[in-house]
């Protein structure tokens, strides 16, 4: 489903959220990386700004990635940290990506059925946003 989407003040905000390191082997990294570098590129030419919104999760993965390639790509880069350990914490941070967020693309290990990625994408799409599902 497609959606239009609405920029206020020229910068377009991209959610990208994932699953984390422990998902991932050896050359995942470089292959979600490239995926992340198109999707960001494609905003740039786009729109021209972009800040890329990570959750920041501290066990690396496509968060992290994120945060990489959008500091790469010369974008502003916005992490929301959960504030603890936990699903309490990890909903709470997830909620507020969702809200602060133009589009959200969820990166997960393919053959995943649920992670706190797809929660945030779920949650996106509740409140209009435009989001993807991308399986590796």
């Amino acid at each position: 489903m497609w959606r239009c989407v609405e920029v206020i003040k020229g910068m377009i905000r991209i959610g990208i959220v994932g699953s984390d390191g422990r998902w991932w082997k050896n050359g995942d990294e470089r292959r979600v990386k490239e995926i992340i570098r198109r999707i960001v590129r494609y905003y740039i030419r786009k729109y021209g700004e972009v800040e890329v919104v990570s959750g920041g999760c501290l066990l690396g993965g496509v968060d992290v990635w994120a945060e990489e390639v959008g500091r790469e790509l010369g974008c502003k880069v916005t992490v929301f940290r959960a504030r603890g350990r936990g699903w309490r914490w990890f909903k709470e941070r997830n909620d507020k990506i969702a809200r602060y967020v133009d589009v959200l693309y969820c990166i997960d290990k393919a053959g995943r059925r649920w992670s706190g990625g797809r929660y945030t994408l779920t949650k996106a799409r509740e409140l209009g946003k435009w989001v993807k599902l991308i399986e590796v």
